[in-house]
């Protein structure tokens, strides 16, 4: 297990890095005009949301948590009226957070123990979100944060067409998770060698990691629930993955609670995205309003769900390598996302 992981290291911090290196991007383009659109800033939550959780699968909670108060940030920015002056501050906070995420990559690939800056950073954003204020008594800090970049990340080519590496973060995300929110949870995985461009691979592995978050945080219950709807006590996840000529096909299913459609429906006229009766809707259209930005059932945000991010991230993942994702679910008995990718 520890050569997988140190395997998974190198896969992170590429990926991680080519992140960063988008949003670094998008802000200085930003920076030229100004603002962010709508967007440009919904690309970036599900950037964040990403590296969040892959982080947190690693266990490199540091990171884990700056991405969290980043996303904090960007939500405010997207739901809020604010100043030139107060744009460039955020901005500022975010190169900062950026910063210190790139240094934590250093970090990890030459196993350098450094001093960890991560908690002033989210303190920063805290205060400003919090206060609105903008912080200039700790300038030396803030320039000392700023100047922590560390070295060019070197690009780690992973030539593998397969989903090997998909079935090994996916068992590490489901340890951690099933840890994290006190559940037993088994993976199944089919098709682990089915081949394919590293385009849709990429793509694949993004949109399977959050199906896989939402189905252990939102659909496996808990031990004492299943037992009480006499069901085992260990939840399963499959993740069944299979090509023909035409067509990629991926499945990711749990045995959990199953969807409510009254719910999601209700939710969903709160939000104004239906001008319909629940009647006139297919059961398929309903369940497909979980994955638009900012959908969600939670009441509360925590650092795996809540913000209507995930879904959205991973349909965004599908729809950008022309596929697409219909949901299939029975109360009580489980849900299934169904991912299907033209081939040609």
């Amino acid at each position: 297990m520890g050569d997988d992981l140190d395997f998974l290291k190198y896969i992170f911090a590429d990926e991680c890095g080519n992140n960063i290196a988008k949003i670094s991007e998008m802000e200085k383009e930003a920076l030229n005009k100004n603002s962010f659109d709508l967007n440009e800033i919904n690309i970036i939550l599900r950037i964040l949301h990403s590296i969040k959780g892959s982080a947190s699968m690693m266990g490199f909670m540091g990171i884990a948590q700056v991405s969290h108060s980043l996303e904090e940030l960007y939500i405010y920015m997207k739901d809020s009226d604010f100043s030139e002056k107060e744009f460039n501050y955020i901005i500022n906070l975010s190169e900062l957070a950026l910063n210190y995420i790139l240094k934590e990559i250093s970090n990890i690939e030459t196993e350098t123990i450094t001093f960890d800056y991560g908690y002033g950073i989210t303190k920063f954003i805290t205060d400003f979100l919090n206060e609105k204020s903008l912080e200039y008594e700790n300038q030396k800090f803030l320039e000392k944060l700023k100047n922590s970049s560390g070295k060019t990340i070197k690009p780690y080519k992973i030539k593998k067409k397969d989903f090997y590496i998909l079935e090994e973060k996916s068992k590490r995300l489901i340890s951690i998770l099933s840890m994290q929110l006190s559940k037993s949870v088994e993976l199944i995985i089919k098709g682990a060698d089915v081949i394919t461009t590293e385009s849709i691979n990429e793509k694949v592995s993004i949109a399977v990691l959050q199906l896989i978050k939402n189905s252990v945080d939102h659909g496996i219950e808990t031990k004492e629930e299943r037992l009480k709807k006499g069901k085992n006590e260990k939840g399963i996840v499959i993740i069944d993955i299979s090509k023909n000529d035409d067509t990629l096909s991926v499945v990711v299913s749990d045995d959990g609670a199953g969807l409510d459609k009254q719910e999601i429906f209700n939710k969903a006229l709160k939000k104004g995205f239906v001008n319909k009766n629940i009647n006139e809707y297919t059961d398929e259209e309903i369940y497909s309003f979980i994955m638009y930005p900012g959908f969600t059932t939670k009441d509360t945000v925590s650092m795996f769900s809540g913000r209507g991010i995930g879904l959205d991230a991973a349909n965004g993942a599908i729809c950008s390598v022309g596929g697409c994702i219909i949901i299939s679910s029975k109360k009580s008995e489980g849900t299934s996302f169904i991912i299907k990718i033209p081939l040609k």
